[in-house]
């Protein structure tokens, strides 16, 4: 069940959210053609206070032994897109998100394990605070106090949500930030990982296997990406379970794993093009290997490696696929984050930041034309 109440045509209605459609039972209707009503109707709403830990330091408040209550006249219920008005008593209004349980039965002294029974679904409320107030009356209960919903749903796990509140496009701002060190550390790595592949395929002996090595390097471009993503999911899965740990790395070595081939050709293009009697010179007049690299070597091949690493970094900024199956909860990337967006609307957001990412992708993918271009 994943109800709503919206007001159509023919009046306010309560109905179902089917995938991208709400059905009433006078018809099926997009979202962005109705106006969301507060899904439920309680007659109190009771919340659970004094419960973070933060804001408890911050108003000076003693960790009570048992929880406290207090209650939100049902006119602090607002609807899903629409506005809140911030009082005029307060210079500091804050949100925090909080799970609503709609209990659907009269209850009292429910047993820990019966009550699964009694609720009848959730949704999701914000307890707008005024923190600047004395009393937790003036602070909690007023008009516009508690936006709520759109949907009433039985499928959830309360023990498994992951709730965030995002105020004037913090989730973007997050989003992006967590795009850039991914794509930055990501194109990295996968710059020096392709710098020693095209010197060991170009800069030495036939040696055997090679052919078999140039094609292991250029593995992610002979296979659809879902499968590479598949691969990744499976091997990264073992080692979250064995380890624990689900931070950004796996995301930055899944980045780095498929990014390898796009640096690797502009690099090993480069090498090819350059003239060897320096480098033999050099040799000659006994330079050591790396020394021969770095004074003759490095100093040609820099636009190659530059080209290499802006492609790498363009391919792992614009990545959904493989960000998608290797992501923790809480690390969207900026394409996944649009995505989600995606889902239930196309709004000026979506399309400003499109914008933003098509002019940053044609600009280095023009930088790494020219450099890969330029000649010594």
């Amino acid at each position: 069940m994943h109800e709503v109440r919206v007001r159509t045509p023919a009046g306010i209605e309560t109905g179902t959210l089917e995938g991208d459609a709400v059905v009433t039972a006078t018809g099926t209707y997009s979202p962005n053609s109705v106006e969301w009503q507060v899904p439920v109707e309680p007659a109190a709403v009771y919340c659970v206070g004094r419960n973070y830990a933060t804001t408890n330091a911050e108003m000076g408040y003693e960790r009570p032994e048992a929880p406290t209550f207090f209650l939100k006249p049902p006119a602090a219920l607002v609807a899903h897109e629409q506005p809140v008005t911030v009082p005029e008593f307060t210079d500091r209004l804050v949100g925090a998100g909080e799970l609503a349980v709609e209990i659907g039965t009269s209850c009292r002294g429910v047993a820990r394990d019966e009550v699964d029974t009694v609720i009848r679904g959730y949704t999701i409320l914000t307890d707008m605070d005024a923190r600047d107030q004395p009393t937790l009356s003036a602070r909690k209960v007023f008009e516009g106090a508690a936006p709520v919903g759109p949907v009433v749903t039985d499928r959830a796990d309360p023990a498994a949500i992951e709730m965030r509140t995002t105020v004037d496009g913090e989730q973007v701002q997050a989003a992006t930030v967590r795009s850039v060190v991914i794509a930055s550390a990501a194109s990295l790595i996968a710059t020096a990982a392709a710098v020693g592949a095209a010197l060991a395929t170009t800069r030495t002996r036939p040696w055997r296997g090679q052919t078999l090595a140039f094609a292991l390097v250029n593995q992610p471009l002979m296979v659809p990406e879902v499968v590479t993503a598949v691969a990744l999911l499976i091997f990264f899965s073992m080692i979250k379970v064995a380890t624990g740990y689900t931070g950004l790395w796996y995301l930055i070595v899944a980045h780095a794993a498929f990014c390898i081939p796009f640096a690797y050709l502009p690099v090993r293009a480069r090498l090819q093009g350059m003239d060897l009697t320096l480098e033999q010179a050099a040799a000659d007049l006994y330079a050591t290997p790396w020394h021969v690299f770095r004074r003759v070597t490095l100093p040609q091949l820099w636009p190659g490696i530059l080209a290499g690493a802006m492609l790498a970094f363009v391919i792992s900024l614009d990545d959904v696929v493989i960000t998608e199956f290797v992501k923790s909860a809480g690390q969207d990337t900026l394409p996944t984050y649009m995505l989600g967006q995606l889902r239930r609307a196309v709004t000026p957001e979506i399309n400003a930041i499109s914008t933003a990412l098509l002019v940053v992708s044609v600009v280095l993918v023009m930088a790494f034309f020219f450099l890969s271009r330029r000649r010594t």
